[in-house]
């Protein structure tokens, strides 16, 4: 990677809003940990899809890292309403289970996830996905 092209992520970054959605705090704040190195704009969190719902219609958000099972609206779910949504359906999102499965995988792929990843969480690669997701949004 060149010196013009590191200037460029670091200012993409640093305009990044991320949203991380977990029904488990100590996952979401191992998320934002693994991430604020990066040097993203703002870290937001949500317990659920409802909450991610609501901060995503009421607010910038730039991508979006969810966990599939959650109680109430699922990060499925929340996929769905967000392809649904012309206003959101643009945005990165990168799915993140504990329960790998391929028919999963598929459902999510037919709605045009970003990006998948099992638990436990990769802090290196995680963040490798969420570059690539924001430099092919930036493109």
């Amino acid at each position: 990677m060149d010196q013009h092209s590191i200037q460029r992520l670091r200012r993409l970054l640093g305009e990044t809003t991320l949203l991380v959605v977990d029904d488990t705090p100590v996952i979401r704040d191992i998320i934002a940990g693994i991430l604020e190195p990066l040097g993203l704009r703002t870290i937001l969190q949500a317990g659920d899809g409802e909450e991610a719902w609501q901060k995503l219609t009421f607010g910038k958000v730039d991508i979006v890292v969810a966990d599939w099972l959650m109680p109430g609206i699922n990060g499925l779910d929340l996929l769905r309403k967000m392809r649904q949504d012309v206003r959101l359906a643009e945005i990165p999102f990168i799915m993140i289970t504990g329960v790998p499965d391929k028919q999963m995988v598929v459902e999510a792929l037919k709605l045009k996830v970003t990006d998948y990843m099992a638990k436990p969480i990769d802090g290196s690669v995680l963040k490798q996905k969420i570059i690539k997701a924001l430099s092919r949004k930036s493109d």
